[in-house]
């Protein structure tokens, strides 16, 4: 006898399952109403992009060509008899496939789509089944699916020319103009930027990843034959929207905005003071346009990154008053020092994220110089320092006595292996008691036990603990760790280490239940099952990420 449960009891559980395909697939056979919620969630935001199984990926596009009526079913038939004999049995029965009717309307659930993602997994599909050519049914697939779908919330798209026209059709503004999210990834392209702008005002996240074509590869002039109203067209984009929080601009060096466009850019954020929350800059040149006039308005301001950012300029800091910046990333970018200054001390108050990866003039200067205030609300902290300011953490590690995750980076500046014994045992000493995740990214040879008086020396109770690089690193050293740390230790990741015996690892393995070393890897279903873990670890152990949970949902 089955029971029924209550329809929006039953959603909110579901929900709750949204980032667990296997657990939502289980669920599609339980019952009708089950598969119906089930698949609904599954197909709102399929994984194109995601690394599948060449028969899952199979099965994905199959799925969604059934979705295709019955004359375009008749017209892609053709296609898949230029193949050659080995794979035509193969293909038969594929076409058996798409000429079935779908179980469930799945294109209609698609909520976020990436045409970008899309066209390299039916490239993949192609190649897979014996097709070389799949551009035809491509722009076949995209165009029904702009008739289809009714009110995305993401949307990913290319510059390919072919995609223009999909915005001229009947449906466009039905499926394009509830946009909440925008992503722009290729060479640059004013006309689909601005059938995009002519189509939706509720983007609160824009994201323009340009990528440098074939024609951009010989000198540094706009060769791109599209590119005529792009600093216009990206402009017009912004100032559109009427919600705009997020953006980030991630340029190649030949894909820059002009000088007046980058003072239009910085103009046109300007108009979005009052509800911009992060901005992202990356591989930008700010033709000497001092970007900190954006802090001087943008008083809700909770993110600001500058990645591979150039020619600041060397205007006077302006006058800036209280902020509420919450995350700064610093990276590989000139920034002015006294402008640093400026935003450290003035946010002093609210900052909780501090990413210092600034080896273009962080190795010059003493750390003390940056940090001069005492910040009890940073939690998380990243340094790349050069090998003679280890003696300066000591200072600087007193600024953030709430730190819970740290990670040190010295790799890029060392041409031979850390043999200073005391470090560890003096950071150890170092590191305040809220500590929970440790990231040291630097070539280091210690014994154990120098080891087991780091442990000692310290007061944190580390739940993630990442050695980069370690030479000599033994199953004795594996032994103290566990010995030490074992009652608070997760994760453990030793990244090159190769000198620990299978033993060793399974036995520690039992203390620590997850543990990386070069390529091995062991118990990464706990890391499924303990998000909270999952969000301690170090950036630097992503190699990993293709077999974690995946993102949440982009909503």
């Amino acid at each position: 006898m089955s029971i029924s449960m209550p329809s929006l009891i039953l959603e909110e559980i579901l929900e709750n399952l949204s980032d667990d395909y296997n657990t939502l697939f289980s669920c599609c056979l339980v019952r009708r109403d089950w598969s119906e919620k089930s698949v609904a969630i599954l197909w709102r935001n399929p994984k194109f992009g995601a690394p599948l199984t060449d028969d899952a990926l199979s099965s994905l596009i199959n799925t969604l060509l059934t979705c295709l009526d019955k004359r375009t079913k008749e017209r892609i038939a053709p296609l898949l008899a230029c193949l050659d004999d080995d794979t035509k049995d193969c293909i038969h029965h594929q076409t058996e496939i798409i000429q079935q009717e779908p179980t469930y309307p799945y294109d209609t659930l698609i909520k976020c789509i990436d045409f970008t993602t899309l066209s390299y997994a039916l490239s993949d599909w192609g190649y897979y089944w014996g097709l070389k050519d799949t551009s035809y049914l491509y722009i076949t697939l995209v165009r029904h699916l702009v008739q289809s779908v009714s009110r995305l919330w993401h949307l990913g798209i290319s510059h390919s020319p072919s995609l223009i026209e999909i915005f001229s059709l009947p449906d466009a503004k039905k499926a394009f103009s509830e946009i909440q999210t925008f992503k722009y990834d290729g060479q640059r392209n004013g006309k689909i930027i601005s059938s995009i702008t002519n189509l939706t005002k509720n983007i609160s996240k824009i994201t323009i990843q340009v990528r440098q074509g074939k024609e951009m590869k010989h000198g540094s002039k706009y060769n791109n034959k599209y590119d005529k109203d792009w600093d216009i067209s990206v402009e017009n984009l912004l100032r559109n929207q009427k919600n705009l929080r997020q953006v980030k601009f991630d340029l190649s060096d030949h894909s820059q905005f002009s000088e007046k466009g980058i003072e239009t850019l910085l103009d046109t954020i300007l108009s979005k003071a009052k509800t911009l929350i992060k901005l992202k800059f990356r591989g930008v040149d700010f033709h000497h346009k001092n970007p900190m006039s954006l802090l001087t308005k943008c008083k809700q301001l909770k993110t600001l990154s500058f990645d591979a950012c150039r020619n600041f300029g060397d205007d006077p800091v302006p006058k800036l008053r209280s902020l509420k910046l919450v995350k700064l990333e610093i990276k590989r970018s000139l920034l002015p020092v006294e402008h640093l200054q400026k935003i450290l001390d003035n946010s002093v108050r609210t900052i909780r994220q501090i990413t210092f990866d600034n080896s273009k003039y962080l190795s010059t200067m003493n750390l003390s110089e940056y940090f001069r205030k005492k910040t009890k609300k940073v939690s998380d902290l990243s340094l790349l320092i050069a090998p003679y300011q280890v003696c300066q953490l000591s200072a600087a590690l007193k600024c953030f006595p709430k730190l819970v995750s740290l990670s040190i980076d010295t790799y890029r500046y060392q041409t031979g292996p850390h043999y200073d014994s005391n470090f560890l045992c003096d950071l150890g000493g170092m590191l305040p008691a809220t500590l929970e995740s440790l990231s040291l990214i630097m070539r280091l040879e210690f014994t154990s036990d120098v080891l087991s008086e780091f442990f000692d020396k310290s007061k944190a109770k580390l739940k993630t603990l990442e050695f980069q690089v370690v030479e000599r690193f033994t199953d004795r050293h594996l032994e103290i760790i566990v010995k030490k740390a074992a009652g608070s230790l997760r994760a453990l990741l030793l990244s090159e280490s190769y000198n620990l015996t299978p033993e060793s690892l399974l036995k520690a393995q039992k203390k620590i239940p997850y543990i990386v070393t070069g390529e091995t890897v062991l118990g990464i279903e706990y890391l499924k099952q303990h998000p909270e873990i999952y969000k301690l670890l170090p950036k630097s152990s992503w190699m990993l990420e293709d077999d974690l949970p995946p993102p949440p949902d982009p909503r």
